[in-house]
């Protein structure tokens, strides 16, 4: 994921006029995928599991914790 952003800004910055435009949608971008790999899914599927869920459910939970941590810094790193 990270090369392929690092190639997108080297596509933007190698357009004609645009070679010291500012790129933040790397940092941006890098900082969302950080946020979302922190996430301690081993926590939650143990949680998940104490109360009782299995498979799939456990996976909704990962995934729900990835999506609120991933909303909470794109609002973040945006402003």
């Amino acid at each position: 994921f990270a090369d392929v952003l690092l190639a997108c800004e080297c596509d933007a910055r190698g357009r004609l006029g645009h070679s010291e435009a500012p790129y933040p949608q790397r940092p941006h971008l890098l900082a969302v995928l950080q946020a979302a790999q922190a996430v301690v899914t081993s926590v939650i599927a143990n949680d998940a599991l104490a109360a009782g869920l299995e498979g799939k459910k456990i996976g909704e939970r990962v995934f729900a914790a990835r999506v609120k941590v991933v909303a909470a810094v794109a609002n973040i790193t945006s402003a």
